[in-house]
């Protein structure tokens, strides 16, 4: 049996183990390293499927990528405009008939009926009161 106590021995099983050691670092390494780079692939794969869009296939709907995206978004953005100026145009309207203003808006014309109703109702009223009550005693004539 070899004397394992012999530093030539000792020396070669530690450059052997060494070597064995630094060849699963070396395949570890270059495994993580071959993960890490098809992670990357995939994010990348990723970033140009939504930047160009996906087609439609069975059972999932195309998406739009991004500059049919943006397209969409400036159209929005340029009927805005008229949008906004015509519900402008309409809150203007409302506005005018729900606020004072001299007598031509609706609030107004409410406001002058509900006031002509409770004075026809004060008239009403005193025309039912009872009036004076006089007693008229009717006595049959006699004839002679």
């Amino acid at each position: 049996m070899p004397d394992l106590t012999n530093p030539q021995i000792l020396g070669a099983i530690g450059a052997i183990a060494a070597l064995v050691g630094t060849i699963i670092g070396l395949v570890k390494a270059h495994a993580s390293w071959r993960q890490w780079k098809r992670g990357w692939k995939q994010r990348i794969g990723n970033f140009f499927d939504d930047w160009e869009g996906r087609p439609a296939r069975p059972g999932v709907d195309a998406e739009p990528g991004v500059m049919e995206r943006l397209k969409v978004l400036e159209d929005t953005q340029a009927t805005q405009g008229t949008t906004l100026h015509d519900q402008n145009a309409v809150l203007e309207t409302i506005r005018h008939e729900v606020e004072f203003n001299n007598g031509s808006s609706v609030k107004d014309a409410t406001l002058r009926l509900e006031d002509g109703q409770k004075a026809l109702a004060e008239r009403l009223e005193e025309h039912l009161k009872p009036g004076p009550s006089t007693i008229v005693n009717v006595h049959p004539q006699e004839t002679a």
